[in-house]
Formats: structure tokens, sequence, C-alpha cells
């Protein structure tokens, strides 16, 4: 039996992170998650193989500055590591809040100017306030 492979660069099914700027930094955790799973889908679960991934699947500059990483050089490479590294070079990355009460009333304020008329209407702000909510109710 063949052994799968990793998904292609740049194909519809592989992760992809690319930093524009600092609204980027969040989406990072989501992009590392997105990576083991792949790499979980085709048997790879040796915590180098991630790394190898994440280095592959990111932009040209993240991925120069990632293969310089202690953590991916390291002879025994360990993924958490890795992970720690990356977020510590894009600031609020790993931040777990990231509303305050001042969004949730900015939220309110925004969100009373609009009528809701159907179901779909009142789905739509459900989810807004309640992912500003349940973050909050975090702290």
């Amino acid at each position: 039996m063949a052994t799968q492979q990793l998904p292609l660069r740049g194909s519809n099914k592989a992760p992809h992170w690319v930093w524009r700027g600092p609204e980027d930094n969040t989406t990072l955790p989501v992009f590392l998650d997105e990576v083991e799973r792949t790499c979980r889908s085709v048997g790879k679960t040796d915590d180098k193989d991630f790394i190898n991934a994440s280095i592959l699947y990111t932009d040209p500059s993240a991925s120069e500055l990632w293969k310089q990483l202690p953590a991916a050089k390291a002879a025994s490479p360990v993924w958490a590591n890795f992970k720690t590294q990356c977020f510590s070079y894009y600031p609020k990355s790993n931040v777990t809040n990231h509303y305050s009460p001042v969004h949730l009333e900015q939220a309110v304020q925004r969100l009373r100017m609009v009528p809701i008329h159907t179901l779909d209407d009142f789905g739509r702000y459900n989810r807004f306030i309640m992912a500003i909510g349940l973050d909050l109710r975090q702290e």
C-alpha cells in the first residue's frame, strides 16, 4: 500500500498562511492547527513532520525565518516549542481573548441600527454577539 503524501503547496487541499500585516497575526494559530490536522490525515504524526509542513505551507518570508528558529533546527524538534517561537515573532498571535467589553458595546451600538426581519438576520446577529460574549466570558 502506498503511503499518502501531503497536498502540494498551493493546492486547494493544502493549508496556507501569508503575513501581510498585524491583522494576520490572529490567524497563525489556526494555520498551525490546520497543518497538524493535514499531517495527521496522511499518517504523519512526528513533530518534525509538523514543523517541515508549516515551513512548506507558509509564505516565503515567514518560511525563511521559521527555518532558522532553534526549534526547527533542533536534533529532536518539539512542535510546541516551534509554535511558541513562531508566536513570539507575531504579536497577539496566541492571545486567547480577542475582545474587550468595549467591543461588545460597539457591536451593540452598531447592530441596533440593523433591522432583524428574518431568522437569517437574527442568526447573523446572534453569532456576532455570541462570539464576543463567549470570548469575554473566558476572562
